[in-house]
């Protein structure tokens, strides 16, 4: 394998690595259409009342009224009529526990869906009125409660039923205002709050994401720490508050796992994130969105529904307004779509994530065996003219035109195409990449267990030495990457071409060193497979060359007798 070759493929593969580690989860999709002007933009504190300073006192103490169904079941306060938790039944709260998840059992303050009339500068928090409930059963709930002026508000819940082809995860609620003498204008309506999983130490997953006129907007809660930026390029003031003023078909909050969807039936006029303390050493994501009321009879209303749930793509494809964006596939979506699709048929037949994830690498492989093929062929007819390409670079070492024209003619004399060394590791980086963004948020992983991986979506510690986690299946890719290259011709490499290629696999190993147990399971599968592939494929290619040179010598003898005395 020459030079070129060698610093290709390992820059491609460092390139791929670099996007998995630095890409930044506020990438904004393709639009479909031309975005809002105006988004994601700082405001003082004072622009933004009673979210974040809410009046705390009925939290958790007032008595609620419950929603349920087979998958989740929801807690809802009858002083400000919002939810004050979510269970989740299918889904549990931790890896040893039989606890379910709870969603928005966090915030102190302020209850999910706990609405904010607005009218001008005047406003007036709901957290503080009592609602009645008017009519009640397992999926269905009506409150009813007063403000000081007699303006009378009710607040309607129906939880989804998968036999009515609605979201079991998904709460449909319409707020209705008789009319009185402040005609308001629009409600923030509070989304909850979400707080970072345990893996995702930085926060990367954790995002206030916007959906407008066909483009998502991603806002990491490091964005509310501010920037330096690098060399002064791209800095920014930390600051409190982040509003978005545009037309909103959604908003959402989301971790890795989970999301927390606000969906309403006319687009919304703006929306805002707040960073939330929920301990000394960890913050959460909060936000709201402002909707405008419509008349009705008797006074005006405003309808919406309300996801929250697991991040499952097809789950939140269903929902019909591009809500499967929250996933942040990333620049090779269609990949991971594909990918997902094919991994969710496995699994299907096979309902074993880790034994899903080889059988994906083994198809993956197959697919991909004639460039593979055409690659150990390039590689080899290299090495063999290793000797005369050396002699050509010695002879015109002061002509490199030269030396580069005599090349090609070295290499179109013996067939030999140096691209075909090079197309298989283009092809595997959108397939590597796309496996990547699709199985780091994967909910159907989260604590799925695999031999000694007691879960595919984080790492796979198995102890601690001298403080530092103990990870036995990157060293083993590591391992397995070492082999490989050194089957690819990385023995008979010199000088800074042989430094490159022992460095590579701890390069490897340091980066991916903490990545989710799922997607080095993938690599490390990846790495056997490559080493049986090419042990069969240059078997075969032996095979193939013995059996042509015994041939030739047949065919030569043959000449030879031929041949009159």
């Amino acid at each position: 394998m020459d030079k070129k070759h060698i610093f290709f493929g390992v820059g491609s593969l460092l390139l791929a690595m670099v996007l998995m580690v630095t890409e930044m989860p506020k990438m904004q999709e393709s639009p479909r259409a031309a975005p809002p002007a105006a988004v994601a933009t700082p405001l003082p504190d004072t622009q933004i009342q009673n979210f974040s300073s809410a009046p705390a006192a009925s939290r958790g103490n007032s008595s609620t009224a419950r929603l349920q169904n087979d998958f989740v079941r929801a807690e809802i306060a009858l002083v400000g009529g919002g939810v004050r938790s979510i269970a989740l039944f299918n889904h549990a709260a931790s890896r040893d526990s039989d606890d379910p998840w709870i969603f928005d059992d966090y915030d102190p303050l302020r209850d999910a869906l706990t609405l904010t009339l607005r009218r001008g500068s005047h406003e007036c928090c709901l957290s503080a009125v009592t609602f009645e409930i008017v009519e009640s059963d397992s999926e269905h709930l009506l409150l009813r409660g007063k403000l000081d002026d007699g303006t009378s508000v009710e607040r309607l819940y129906v939880l989804g039923k998968e036999e009515d082809g609605n979201d079991p995860y998904c709460f449909r609620q319409e707020v209705s205002l008789s009319e009185s003498a402040v005609h308001w204008q629009n409600v923030d309506i509070s989304l909850g709050t979400l707080p970072p999983t345990a893996g995702d130490i930085g926060g990367t997953h954790l995002n206030f994401v916007t959906y407008s006129a066909g483009k998502t907007h991603f806002t990491p809660i490091g964005t509310f720490d501010g920037s330096k930026g690098f060399l002064g390029i791209g800095s920014r003031a930390s600051c409190d508050v982040i509003r978005s003023d545009a037309k909103m078909d959604w908003v959402a909050i989301k971790n890795q796992f989970f999301a927390a969807i606000l969906t309403p039936r006319s687009p919304a006029d703006s929306a805002h994130c707040v960073p939330v303390t929920l301990t000394d050493s960890q913050r959460g994501m909060g936000g709201a969105i402002t909707l405008p009321f419509s008349a009705c009879e008797n006074g005006y209303s405003v309808s919406f529904s309300y996801y929250v749930g697991p991040k499952e793509f097809l789950r939140l494809e269903r929902l019909g307004l591009d809500q499967e964006r929250i996933m942040q596939f990333g620049w090779f979506g269609f990949m991971s779509k594909l990918l997902l699709f094919l991994m969710m048929g496995i699994h299907s037949l096979i309902p074993n994530w880790g034994l899903t994830i080889i059988l994906l690498t083994t198809i993956v492989k197959l697919m991909l065996w004639p460039l593979t093929t055409a690659q150990v062929r390039s590689m080899r007819a290299m090495a063999k003219l290793k000797d005369p390409l050396k002699r050509i670079q010695e002879k015109y070492k002061k002509n490199p035109q030269k030396s580069r024209l005599e090349t090609m003619k070295l290499l179109k004399e013996h067939n030999v195409n140096p691209a075909a060394g090079c197309l298989p590791i283009l092809i595997q980086i959108p397939i590597f990449l796309g496996l990547y963004y699709m199985l780091r948020s994967a909910a159907e992983l989260r604590f799925a267990s695999f031999l000694w991986m007691r879960d595919l979506s984080s790492c796979d510690t198995v102890g601690h030495l001298f403080g530092v986690a103990v990870n036995p299946l990157p060293i083993l890719m590591a391992a397995t990457t070492f082999i490989q290259m050194r089957m690819g011709g990385a023995n008979s490499m010199e000088g800074s071409q042989k430094w490159v290629s022992n460095a590579m696999p701890f390069v490897f190993l340091f980066i991916c060193y903490n990545f989710p147990s799922g997607l080095v399971l993938y690599w490390t599968a990846q790495n056997v497979f490559t080493i049986l592939q090419q042990l069969v494929i240059q078997r075969r290619l032996n095979l193939a060359e013995t059996q042509g040179g015994s041939n030739s010598k047949s065919a030569a003898k043959k000449r030879k007798h031929s041949r009159p005395d």
